[in-house]
Formats: structure tokens, sequence, C-alpha cells
């Protein structure tokens, strides 16, 4: 009857831990097949049409015209100035994902088919210190300095992906009267720019909008380069998620000792667990208060599940042995330790399968 009881506490723990991991793999399995299209190249060409008030006319004629002189035509809308915008990426600073801050140090070039005066532009995402380097008629460099900000997305941390850009619209002129196209063979990455701890993508991606203020009734042509960053994922598992699964491991070492072995039992599986809580504390420290689970968050979620499974069969096991029946816990140990070593590593697949 012990024993029968010990299968049937068993089954539900195992069918408890493969529930769970499932639900933990559900958010990674919709975020993947939800996940946005990348960012498009954009001209302008295709830009919305502009929001606002249109610009103000020509004044009207007067009400009565000499009949020998003939009423003006009115005049043409005068097309906005085209100014085409380059980024030479110099260095990357500190990628702060606490705080959602990067620092930048690049070149911003403004060529322009006649003499243009860009230099009313302003950077939306951040503060910078900006210092002229030419300054042709119609081609101007500009070397930026600052610190920029981002909404990070950190799903599938520790091998999360980021974009890291750079907005830049003018101050003065709406779009009517100016807009700005990418200059693509200007647009590139210095081979010595790294970010600590990061790779960075080989090309920027562009994209040229139109931002509108609905509350002035008036719009600005805003162009925006990103470059991609992400972590070495070798690096990224060996540094945040190996110590984790050694943590899980040696308590689940726990099964293979003998079933006279309780109290030894007892004290590593709750040693490991409360390890994998410390150590779950210390990884997401640096982290922003975010309100979803993380890739990592989900991987120690299976942790606790399979420690606390094996506490629970430990427990089980120790009441048995001091009922006297010790053959009936051996025996039953001996065949349960491989269902929670296969279920355990089972939900770790799984739940890698789902990182994109």
């Amino acid at each position: 009857m012990r024993g029968r009881y010990l299968r049937r506490a068993v089954r539900a723990s195992l069918f408890l831990l493969v529930g769970l991991c499932l639900l933990c793999l559900l958010p990674g399995l919709a975020q993947a097949l939800l996940q946005p299209a990348p960012l498009l190249v954009s001209d302008g060409a295709n830009a919305p049409p502009a929001v606002g008030s249109p610009k103000p006319s020509a004044p009207a004629a007067a009400a009565v015209a000499p009949p020998s002189v003939a009423a003006a035509p009115p005049a043409a809308p005068r097309a906005p100035t085209v100014i085409r915008v380059g980024v030479y990426l110099l260095n990357v600073g500190k990628l702060d994902i606490g705080a959602g801050t990067y620092a930048m140090d690049l070149y911003v070039s403004f060529r322009c088919d006649s003499d243009c005066n860009p230099g009313n532009f302003d950077v939306l995402n951040g503060r910078v210190t900006a210092e002229k380097n030419d300054d042709d008629p119609r081609f101007k460099v500009y070397r930026l300095r600052g610190e920029l900000m981002s909404q990070f997305d950190l799903r599938w941390f520790p091998f999360d992906a980021h974009r890291l850009s750079i907005s830049i619209e003018d101050r003065l002129l709406q779009d009517t009267q100016l807009v700005y196209e990418p200059d693509l063979p200007m647009t590139g990455i210095h081979p010595s720019a790294v970010v600590v701890g990061w790779q960075l993508d080989p090309n920027w991606q562009v994209r040229v909008d139109r931002d509108s203020y609905a509350v002035y009734g008036q719009s600005y042509s805003r162009i925006t380069f990103s470059i991609g960053a992400h972590r070495p994922r070798l690096s990224a598992f060996l540094k945040n998620l190996t110590p984790a699964l050694i943590i899980a491991l040696s308590g689940f070492l726990a099964l293979l000792m003998g079933a006279d072995k309780a109290t030894p039992r007892l004290t590593l599986t709750t040693s490991s667990l409360v390890g994998a809580v410390l150590f779950h504390i210390n990884m997401t420290s640096s982290m922003p208060p975010i309100g979803y689970l993380t890739f990592a968050d989900r991987f120690m979620l299976i942790n606790y599940i399979g420690l606390v499974t094996v506490l629970i069969v430990n427990v089980r096991v120790l009441a048995i042995s001091e009922s006297g029946v010790t053959d009936l816990s051996q025996h039953a140990l001996g065949r349960i330790k491989y269902y929670l070593f296969a279920a355990f590593f089972t939900a770790h697949l799984l739940h890698t399968l789902s990182l994109r």
C-alpha cells in the first residue's frame, strides 16, 4: 500500500512538473510567433501625407484689377529642401540594460543639392554635444557624443538582442520645408567600434517618417538610424545559466543516494533549492522592474519545479523508511529517479527549442 501511495505521489509530481513547464513555454512560443517584422529602409518617397494646416498661400490679388492688366497666376508651392543624412559610428560606450541607456560617438553628415543650413537638427532620444568639423555650403559634418536612451525588450535575456538607435529631426523647419533622406554611401561603422560584452551588426538600418505634433498642427521629417547588438550565446550560457544548471543538478544527485541516507538527501536538496533562489536574485538584480518573464526566469522556474519535486520524493521515501519498510522505499526510489531526470532534461530541451 505504501509503495502504491508513493507511486501515485510521484506521478502527480511529474504531471505537475510537465504542466508547469508547458506553462513556462507558452510565453516564449507566443513571442516567437508574434515577433514583429524588422525595420525597413525608407527613402521618404512613400511617407504619409503631412499632418496639420497647409502652408498659407500667397496673398489674394486686388478685388478690382485695372482693365488693361491681366490677373497674375497664383504662385506654385515651393518644394521642400531635401537633405541627405549619413551616420558613421566611431564607438559605443557602456550599454546599461537596467537604465536603458548607451553612449555613442559618431559623425553625422548632411548633403544638399544647393546651399542649405541643417545645423538646427535635434537628437530626440538623448542628449548629445555637437562639434562641427566640415562647414561647406552644401556639405556639413558634425561629431556627436552623448548618452542615448531606448526601451529594451528583455524577454529573451540572457540571449537578448537590441537596437541601438539615434533619431534626428529639425527643430525649426517642418516637413513642408525640409525633408530628410538616408545617405547610404556616407553611412558606416568604424572597424574598431565595439561594445564590451556585445556583438554589433555590420550594417545600419534606416527609417524615415514624419513626426506629427497634433496639438500644434505641425509635422516634421524624422530620420532614425539603428544598429543591432546581441550577446554572444556561448558566453551568455556559460555566465548566466551554467551555474544555475549545476545547482539544480546538485539537488538531483540526492536521488542517487540510498534510501537509508534520508537526512543527507534532504540536506542536499534543500541547500540546492536555497542556492537556486539566491542565484536567481543575483542574476536579475541589474535588470529593470519588468512585468513579464524572461528566458532566464522560465529557466529558473523549471529548476524550482524540479527541485521541489525531488524534495517531495525524498520526504515521502523518508516516511516509508521510518516505518521500517526499507526495501520498498529503496525499490521505489530506484525506479523514480530515472523518470525525474528524464522529465527535467525534457523540460529544458523544450524550453530551449522555443528560443528564437
